[in-house]
C-alpha cells in the first residue's frame, strides 16, 4: 500500500496531473458546495467546513487511484491469463 501511495503522490505532484484540469462534473460539484456553504454559513465561518470537505475529497481521490490501479492490475493479469491459455 505504501508503494501505491508514493506513486499517487508522485503523480499528484507531476506536471501531468496539473495539465489534466478538472472534469466538468468536479467543477459543478465544487461550485454547488461552495455556494451552499456561503449561503448557510455567513462571512468566512464556512472555512472550517470547507477544509473538512477538501480533506475528504483528497482522501477519496487517493482511494479511487489506489482501487483503480489495483483493478487495472487485475485486468492486466486476466488478459495475460487469457493470452497464455490460447
Amino acid at each position: 500500500m505504501d508503494n501505491l501511495k508514493s506513486l499517487y503522490y508522485r503523480y499528484q505532484n507531476s506536471e501531468d496531473y496539473g495539465e489534466l484540469g478538472q472534469m466538468p462534473e468536479t467543477i459543478k460539484a465544487e461550485t454547488a458546495c461552495l455556494d451552499f456553504l456561503k449561503e448557510h454559513f455567513p462571512g468566512s465561518s464556512y472555512l472550517p467546513v470547507e477544509e473538512l470537505i477538501v480533506m475528504l475529497g483528497s482522501v477519496n481521490e487517493m482511494q479511487g487511484f489506489v482501487y483503480g490501479f489495483r483493478y487495472a492490475m487485475l485486468l492486466i493479469g486476466d488478459c495475460r491469463k487469457a493470452v497464455t491459455v490460447q
